[in-house]
């Protein structure tokens, strides 16, 4: 028996020995190599995620730039055959007034040397879209400040308004104050372009 025992012991030591032999020589080696390629492959994959991301926000890019080149348009179209600064300035003047507001300032936030009434904004030769500043400040109640902004886009003025103050003074209620940093969207021809 005892002899039986030996081989069998022996037999389960070469076995160790063959496990041990295999798991630091063929596996332990194999697993280190696989590790690199694994987080290669992590690393790929989130560079694909990375590019599909990119992808979308591509597309929105370019939805944005058609819809921004339909504003152009819609703003050349509303911009009518001529408009002059002073024209514009009037418009505003009289929508205020027809609505009941008393006008305070209504003045550009910029030199108008270009923008004389001898030039006209004609919108068959279109170069350039021009937006001009103005400081307009209103008295009058709330509700014909809102009909007086809406009829504003009923009159067909392109713009838009960056800042809007509202005070208000407890004595002189419902009346208030409105201060706005309002810009006018114009467009420049080729004869201004070439004068300025």
């Amino acid at each position: 028996m005892n002899e039986v025992r030996r081989k069998l012991i022996g037999l389960v030591g070469v076995l160790l020995i063959l496990v041990a032999g295999w798991y630091f020589f063929i596996h332990f080696p194999i697993s280190d190599g696989l590790e690199p390629v694994e987080a290669r492959i992590e690393f790929i994959q989130n560079q694909m995620e990375k590019v599909e991301e990119m992808e979308g926000s591509i597309s929105k890019l370019i939805d944005d730039l058609e819809d921004v080149r339909d504003a152009v348009m819609l703003l050349k179209e509303q911009l009518g055959s001529t408009l002059t600064v002073d024209s514009i300035l009037l418009q505003i003047r009289t929508e205020a007034e027809k609505h009941g507001l008393q006008v305070q300032t209504l003045a550009p936030k910029l030199s108008l040397n270009s923008f004389d009434d001898q030039h006209r904004y004609n919108k068959e030769s279109v170069n350039e879209l021009v937006k001009l500043p103005l400081d307009l400040r209103l008295r009058g109640e709330y509700l014909n400040f809102v009909k007086f902004m809406d009829g504003m886009k009923n009159e067909g003025i392109p713009y838009s308004v960056e800042d809007l103050r509202i005070r208000r003074k407890v004595d002189e209620l419902p009346v208030l104050s409105f201060q706005i940093v309002m810009y006018l969207y114009l467009i420049k021809n080729e004869s201004e372009l070439t004068n300025t």
